[in-house]
């Protein structure tokens, strides 16, 4: 032992990663061959090793603003290990469990076939869900209640980032029908469906101790992360468990468009009903590269760093970017929006059970204390959309007819805004009249942020012609409008949808008929998905 402790460091240094490639045990058997070999391979002396052993067993990400120094990323290491030894044991206890529960969120974010795998093999899909049924429970101990939040909360997150359609063909019957007992309730919320203001304001900090923090590669979030919103979650969970289950139609349909206009038919044909029907609603797993450990190799002894720029920068979500990274940047709404939300979107709509205004002011329970009935039916949905930015010195028109934060209260034609809403909606100004010079201006610089759009001629033909017309919030919530494209069609209602975009692909959302708040309306959830353009994809 005496030659492999006067070994030079960084011989000693590859020795132990090289142990280390096979078992971590391995390296702490090297470790405890003699003090020397132990001080110098530990990660307070020798951090180099343990983020070298980090970058072998997970997809760290090389970030565009930097890379992490190898103390953060084997404090991460070190987070890692002890979240997977948690899972592996079953461990449930609340003591920790946000923290823990963070930690994974941010392995789930980072993307990537070896961070999956690692998940994978710990059984982390069965972990979260007994997380999540474990903490839906009911409990009558309000200190006691916010704790169990904060970990349910995370956990239906976790679940939606990391479910694949495999996992919900492999559930039985049974299990997915608890499941969805469990989430309807958080994807419904009664009171912001009704327009009101939500009473029950939940405060994640409050349920843990001041010495408790979460931490990100080595940087204490402050101040404290917040859960995304969870009904987002628990909608995209509720459509993929549904999905599994192909909805009924009428047997005496034309076959397609075709058929109905020679048979003088109007409404929808079998060919709709299928198309319908064949919608999926996106998951975070299927927006992930497989990338093989051969090409990752291949990547890295390239210089690349495309291979690993997925996760964060792939998506580049604001609203789930809640932990932050050292030497990085927030993402920015407006840019992200002005990016992804552009274009046609397709999917469907799910309508609750009508159920007449809870008149009990008094009524503070949270929505997942009382059962949620079953949606009782399933409608088709499309829009068209453009996204138009509002730069000085044009005033936005949301601040006059649309400034309410009520939908119910805007007071603004479809036309007036098709005909205005190209005025400073480009990120460039003009900084001389007649002037063919332009100066770009961020998108985080517009005033306002507003989106047009319509249903396509095809659609019209089988489910009605809409009108829409919204806004998008500075954190990102998306609040549309739509009415029937037609003034004179009554069979159509106007309903107010207000949801955010996931991942670049996928906005969900509630939605409600715009009628004044308070009174009985039809009200339901909503997911669609961006269709590819074939120019784009050649």
């Amino acid at each position: 032992m005496a030659s492999l402790a006067t070994l030079p460091t960084d011989i000693l240094e590859q020795v132990g990663i090289i142990a280390s490639s096979q078992s971590l045990a391995d390296l702490l058997h090297l470790m405890l061959t003699c003090r020397t070999v132990h001080d110098q391979l530990s990660i307070a002396y020798n951090p180099h090793v343990y983020a070298s052993i980090s970058r072998q067993i997970f997809d760290v990400p090389f970030l565009r603003q930097g890379v992490p120094p190898d103390s953060a990323i084997a404090a991460e290491l070190i987070q890692r290990l002890r979240l997977f030894r948690r899972i592996r044991r079953g461990d449930l206890s609340v003591q920790a469990l946000p923290e823990a529960l963070w930690t994974a969120y941010g392995l789930v974010l980072e993307g990537g076939s070896l961070n999956a795998s690692h998940l994978a093999a710990a059984g982390f899909s069965a972990f979260i869900e007994e997380v999540l049924r474990t903490y839906s429970a009911r409990t009558d101990d309000r200190n006691q209640r916010e704790a169990r939040m904060a970990c349910r909360n995370l956990a239906t997150w976790l679940l939606a980032l990391t479910i694949t359609r495999d996992d919900i063909v492999r559930m039985s019957e049974e299990a997915r029908e608890e499941l969805l007992g469990i989430l309807r309730p958080l994807a419904v919320d009664k009171e912001e469906l009704s327009g009101k203001s939500v009473k029950h304001v939940f405060d994640s900090t409050r349920a843990e101790t001041s010495s408790s923090h979460v931490v990100f590669y080595s940087q204490k979030q402050r101040p404290r992360p917040q859960c995304p919103p969870v009904s987002s979650a628990a909608i995209t969970l509720c459509f993929a468990l549904r999905q599994t289950h192909v909805p009924l139609c009428a047997l005496d349909l034309p076959a397609d468009r075709a058929a109905a206009i020679a048979t003088q038919r109007s409404g929808p044909t079998l060919e709709d009903y299928n198309a319908m029907a064949s919608f999926r609603t996106p998951l975070f797993a299927e927006t992930l590269p497989s990338t093989s450990l051969a090409q990752r190799a291949e990547g890295a002894a390239a210089g690349a760093t495309a291979s690993h720029t997925r996760g964060f920068q792939q998506h580049h979500d604001p609203c789930l970017t809640r932990l932050h990274v050292p030497y990085t940047q927030p993402p920015s709404v407006y840019s992200y929006i002005q990016n992804n939300l552009q274009g046609l979107w397709e999917g469907a709509l799910l309508i609750s059970p009508l159920i007449l205004p809870d008149t009990n002011e008094s009524s503070l329970s949270a929505p997942s204390d009382a059962a949620s009935p079953d949606f009782i039916s399933q409608h088709p949905m499309q829009c068209s959309l453009s996204v138009h930015l509002c730069f000085t010195p044009t005033l936005p028109v949301t601040w006059g007819h649309m400034s309410d934060e009520d939908p119910f209260k805007w007071d603004v034609a479809h036309q007036s805004l098709c005909a205005g809403a190209y005025k400073g909606s480009d990120c460039r100004q003009d900084i001389a009249h007649n002037s063919e010079s332009f100066a770009w201006r961020h998108p985080d610089q517009a005033l306002d942020c507003l989106i047009i759009g319509q249903t396509t001629e095809e659609h019209a033909d089988a489910w009605g012609a809409y009108n829409f017309y919204g806004r998008v919030k500075r954190d990102g919530k998306i609040v549309m409008r739509r009415q029937p494209k037609n003034s004179w069609d009554t069979t159509f209602d106007s309903r107010i949808f207000e949801g955010y975009l996931h991942y670049g692909n996928s906005w969900v959302g509630t939605w409600r008929s715009c009628i004044a708040p308070g009174s009985p309306a039809f009200k339901g959830i909503f997911s669609m998905r961006k269709r590819e353009d074939p120019e784009s994809q050649k």
